[in-house]
């Protein structure tokens, strides 16, 4: 489990920065539209605040920048554990078993399983119950965090069923449909332009041939996608997949080439090396991914700089060592351009 302390300091570090809390406050209201919100919306929305919303400047969450504050301090190790924090994640979990101390747990989205700490809620759980909440990673174990909703009656659990079969057919209909319509789950895209010209493309394809009828009509539109973070960026990679969702990554184009052997063609090629050793700018998913698909260009190339690299094992060593999320995939978030 999470050590207090440890918990404290962070949530005091993201509690500090309060123009930027009545910034997210007031976003928070705002889509309420009006509405009271519930003590479940606040706890919601103080969780979300301190361990997943990025910070309207830094375009980071808290999580990263305390660590990015703190790692001195904390160490290198325990500051991959705290940035594992970030892999929190909402969903539906049917409970498969119970035991003293622990759960095991099915996600129904992505029906991948967990063993996670017994919650503490007022009730007892039992085999077949449904949980909604937000799960973390702490050290490797698993633990929820924040509001936790108990369907412990039949018929909310087959309403919970059913939603989630819905739910799932629709994160396939928009990867599949992305597939069928570009032909490849990874586009590069020249600019920030570019990506929002072809995405509102496709997204009006989509509305009017892969959603179900009335949903979208001959003559409707709907409000065109942006992607401010990308800003100034080149080469911008977009990739989708039912998993991870879809992944908006600057400069993903660049790096494909320096992996696969033309880092001459890269603009200032040398210091893209050190940024993605460094920085997680890309996030290390697709670099080990870059890396296991040209394994020799990719040792020629850092054996440059390092001269101890001599084969893939070295290079990923290297990695494993200077990367904070190394070893981690992304995660699906929500459904197609969801905040």
């Amino acid at each position: 489990m999470l050590p207090e302390t440890l918990l404290k300091d962070i949530i005091s570090f993201a509690y500090s920065d309060t123009d930027e809390w009545q910034i997210a406050f007031t976003d928070f209201l705002e889509s309420l539209e009006g509405n009271e919100p519930t003590e479940e919306e606040i706890d919601q929305f103080e969780t979300d605040y301190v361990f997943t919303r990025k910070h309207s400047k830094y375009r980071k969450t808290f999580i990263r920048l305390f660590v990015e504050c703190y790692e001195e301090l904390y160490g290198k190790e325990l500051s991959r554990d705290i940035i594992a924090l970030e892999e929190n994640f909402d969903s539906y979990f049917e409970v498969l078993e119970v035991s003293k101390d622990t759960l095991t747990i099915k996600d129904m989205i992505l029906e991948d399983t967990f063993e996670v700490d017994y919650p503490p809620l007022e009730y007892p759980i039992t085999t077949g119950d449904i949980l909604e909440g937000k799960i973390f990673t702490w050290k490797g174990t698993h633990f929820f965090f924040g509001p936790l909703l108990l369907y412990d009656e039949e018929e909310a659990k087959e309403t919970m069923h059913v939603f989630t079969h819905v739910v799932r057919e629709s994160y396939a209909n928009a990867t599949q449909s992305f597939l069928e319509y570009f032909g490849t789950n990874t586009i590069i895209f020249a600019d920030r332009t570019e990506l929002e010209e072809k995405m509102n493309e496709f997204l009006y394809w989509f509305f009017r041939n892969k959603t179900l009828p009335g949903v979208f009509n001959e003559g409707d539109s709907f409000t065109p996608v942006t992607f401010e973070e990308v800003t100034g960026k080149k080469e911008i990679g977009f990739i989708i997949d039912y998993s991870m969702g879809h992944i908006v990554v600057p400069e993903y184009g660049y790096a494909e080439r320096l992996f696969s052997g033309e880092w001459k063609d890269v603009p200032d090629y040398e210091e893209m090396v050190k940024r993605l050793l460094y920085t997680d700018e890309i996030p290390a998913y697709f670099v080990q991914e870059m890396i296991e698909k040209n394994p020799e260009t990719s040792v020629n190339l850092y054996s440059q700089f390092f001269p101890k690299i001599k084969t893939k094992e070295d290079l990923i060593d290297l990695f494993a060592r200077c990367r904070r999320d190394w070893g981690r995939k992304p995660r699906r978030e929500g459904t197609l351009f969801e905040e």
